[in-house]
C-alpha cells in the first residue's frame, strides 16, 4: 500500500529547502498537515519522515528545544528498530508493521545515545555474571550433591536461557519503554502533540508480556506469523 502521507511530506521537505532563507511557511504547512494524522492513519515511513523533519525544524529554530530534539532522535531510533523486525515491535500498540519502509529509511542508521550504549554493556556484563553463576551451580549440583550430570545440564541450560532472555531482552525493552515515555512527557508543542498519537505498550514481567515476546521471537527465528499486535 502506498504511503500517501510520506509523499506529501517529501513535497513539503522540498519546498522547505527551496524557501529555507525566506519564510516559515513550510514549517507551518508541515505541522498543519501532521495535525491531521490519526493513530489509525500513521504508517512506518511517514512516521519516520515526520520525526526527521520535526528534528530539522527544531534544530534550525531560533528557540531550540533540546527536549524536542532528543525526543525526535529517540523515537526515530526505536521506530526504525521495530520496522527492521526487532523486539521493539512490542512497544508500539496498533501499528501496521506489515508495511515495508520506503527506500530512504531501509539503510538509515539512527545511532543510540552514549548512555544507552553504556546500559547495554552493563546488561551484557550482568548476563556474563549470570552465566558464570549458572556454571558454578551446575558444578555444585554434580560434585557436591552428585546428581546426574545430564539431568543437571538440561536444567541449568533451561535456567540459563530464561535468565539471559529476561536480562538482555525484557530488561532492555523495559528501559526503552521508560525512555520513550519520558522523552514524550518532556517534549512540548507540536512535537508532543504528534507523539501523543502513538500508543505505547508497557513491558512487564508478566505471563502475557512474556508470551507476546516469545511468539515474536518465534516469528523472527522461524518466519512463523504467530502474533497479532493489537
Amino acid at each position: 500500500m502506498e504511503d500517501r502521507d510520506y509523499t506529501v511530506l517529501c513535497q513539503i521537505e522540498r519546498s522547505m529547502l527551496n524557501e529555507l532563507s525566506s519564510s516559515g511557511l513550510p514549517r507551518a504547512r508541515f505541522y498543519d498537515y501532521v495535525r491531521g494524522f490519526t493513530p489509525k492513519t500513521i504508517r512506518p515511513s511517514s512516521a519516520l519522515k515526520t520525526l526527521q523533519m520535526a528534528q530539522v525544524f527544531e534544530e534550525s529554530s531560533p528557540q531550540k528545544n533540546p527536549a524536542n530534539i532528543q525526543a525526535c532522535r529517540i523515537w526515530q531510533r526505536r521506530l526504525s528498530q521495530a520496522c527492521e523486525g526487532s523486539m521493539e515491535k512490542v512497544l508500539f500498540a496498533r501499528f501496521p508493521w506489515n508495511e515495508p519502509l520506503c527506500p530512504e529509511f531501509r539503510d538509515e542508521d539512527f545511532p543510540d545515545s552514549p548512555g544507552a550504549v553504556r546500559r547495554q554493556k552493563r546488561r551484557g556484563t550482568a548476563g556474563l555474571v549470570y552465566t558464570l553463576l549458572c556454571i558454578a551451580f551446575l558444578a555444585l549440583l554434580v560434585l557436591l550433591w552428585q546428581i546426574n550430570f545430564y539431568v543437571c545440564a538440561i536444567f541449568v541450560f533451561i535456567l540459563l536461557n530464561i535468565g539471559l532472555w529476561l536480562i538482555l531482552c525484557v530488561g532492555r525493552l523495559r528501559h526503552e519503554y521508560r525512555q520513550l515515555s519520558l522523552s514524550r512527557s518532556r517534549a512540548t508543542g507540536d512535537v508532543r502533540e504528534y507523539l501523543d498519537k502513538f500508543t505505547l505498550r508497557r513491558v512487564k514481567y508478566s505471563p502475557r508480556t512474556l508470551k507476546r515476546l516469545a511468539r515474536l521471537q518465534m516469528r523472527q527465528f522461524f518466519g512463523i506469523n504467530v502474533i497479532k499486535f493489537s
